[in-house]
C-alpha cells in the first residue's frame, strides 16, 4: 500500500466509524472527570482541617498589612481634603477664585468673581462680559477696574 492508499483508507474508516469513536470519547471524559471530582472531594474531606487552618494563618499574616494599607490610604485622601479646603479658603479670602496666572483686577485670562474684592458681600452679579455688579456696596467690577456709582447716577473711576 502506498502512502496515498493509507491516508484514504483512514479516512474512509474515520468516516464510518465517526459518531462511535465520538461516543466513545464522551464517554471516557465524563468517567474520568467524574472520578477527578470524586478524587478532589474525597481530598477535602480528609484535609479539611489543614486547609481551613492553612487559609486563616494566611489571613492571620496579611490582615495587619492590609490594614496598614487602608490607614495609608485614609490618612491620604484625608490630607487631600485638608489642602483642598485650605485652597478654598484661601480662594474665598481673596473674594474670588484667583485665575491662573494673574489676578482679576490687574487682568488676566480668566475672570470671575463669587464675592466682591471691596466690602466681601455674595451679592455680585455679572451684567456684561468681564463686568460685575456688587448690590450691597453698588460698585461696577470690570477686569481692569472698579467704578462706583454716585448720588446721581453717574458712573465714576474709583481711584
Amino acid at each position: 500500500m502506498t502512502p496515498e492508499e493509507k491516508k484514504e483508507y483512514a479516512r474512509e474508516w474515520y468516516q464510518k466509524n465517526r459518531e462511535e469513536r465520538r461516543e466513545y470519547a464522551r464517554r471516557y471524559k465524563k468517567e474520568h472527570y467524574d472520578k477527578y471530582l470524586e478524587s478532589q472531594r474525597r481530598y477535602y474531606e480528609n484535609h479539611r482541617e489543614k486547609v481551613i487552618a492553612k487559609s486563616s494563618a494566611y489571613h492571620k499574616a496579611h490582615r495587619e498589612q492590609n490594614r496598614e494599607a487602608c490607614r495609608r490610604y485614609r490618612a491620604k485622601k484625608k490630607l487631600e481634603k485638608l489642602l483642598a479646603m485650605k485652597e478654598e479658603k484661601l480662594r474665598r479670602e481673596a473674594g474670588y477664585f484667583k485665575p491662573k496666572k494673574e489676578s482679576p483686577i490687574v487682568g488676566g485670562k480668566t475672570f470671575r468673581l463669587d464675592t466682591c474684592p471691596v466690602c466681601g458681600s455674595r451679592e455680585v452679579g455679572r451684567i456684561g462680559n468681564k463686568s460685575y455688579f456688587c448690590r450691597s456696596c453698588f460698585r461696577e467690577i470690570t477686569q481692569h477696574k472698579i467704578y462706583f456709582y454716585d448720588k446721581e447716577g453717574i458712573r465714576r473711576l474709583e481711584s
